[in-house]
């Protein structure tokens, strides 16, 4: 039997992405990690700089000791556009309508989704390329990303009413939202995390200087026994 994919062992957190902050919730009540994004790096979620981008996050995380673990990007309303229309008509002219607004976002390369209910058609389209390396950065460190959600479909219209606890713990009632599969990723097995996540080597360091130790100790035995044989 399959498990919902909120199953897991690891820490769960989620990173907030604004027009030019990505932001890390542990907690709900705790304050956020915040890295905030310059003009050089990124202008109007276009990424101007592939690797001060790369630079920025690395930086950010091995600073804030952001390690491996499980997020949920959650992505503000200010990063992605949104257009919503009525479809009780049913003569076509809410398909055309959606089409013509699809049509103007000036993003090269986009995803794109509508999601349809009894009385109304909404699309979201939000940029490819940013969560595209966005995605391969996190995967490069061990960070498994559950889902991507338009914080609108969340009914999140602000940072403080991001609830961390409560999103997670009702994680799986919100995976029609979820977004990630549109950029052909699949979450990644436990066994796969647990072969390439980086391997604690804190063991490691104390017996290297254990032995480091032995060894100035024999060198030391060895040089006051060759100076009493003199």
């Amino acid at each position: 039997m399959k498990l919902p994919f909120t199953k897991s062992l690891r820490q769960k957190n989620i990173l907030y992405v604004d027009k030019n902050s990505i932001s890390f919730y542990a907690k709900s009540g705790q304050k956020p990690i915040v890295l905030t994004l310059e003009s050089e790096v990124i202008k109007d979620m276009e990424i101007v700089s592939q690797e001060k981008f790369i630079q920025a996050l690395a930086f950010w995380m091995d600073n804030n000791k952001i390690s491996a673990c499980d997020v949920i990007l959650v992505l503000s309303e200010n990063v992605y556009f949104e257009h919503a229309v009525q479809s009780l008509a049913g003569d076509g002219s809410a398909d055309k309508e959606i089409e013509t607004f699809l049509g103007a976002v000036p993003l090269e390369q986009m995803i794109s989704r509508v999601l349809v209910d009894d009385a109304s058609k909404q699309a979201i389209a939000l940029g490819r390329d940013y969560y595209d390396l966005l995605l391969e950065f996190l995967e490069k460190r061990y960070i498994r990303v559950l889902a991507l959600f338009p914080a609108s479909l969340l009914n999140i219209k602000s940072p403080e009413e991001l609830k961390v606890d409560h999103l997670i713990k009702n994680l799986d009632d919100y995976k029609k939202f979820n977004f990630l599969s549109d950029f052909e990723r699949h979450f990644a097995p436990e066994s796969f995390i647990a072969r390439n996540s980086p391997k604690n080597t804190k063991n490691l360091k104390i017996m290297l200087g254990l032995f480091g130790i032995l060894m100035i100790v024999l060198v030391a035995v060895i040089y006051f026994g060759l100076i009493r044989k003199d």
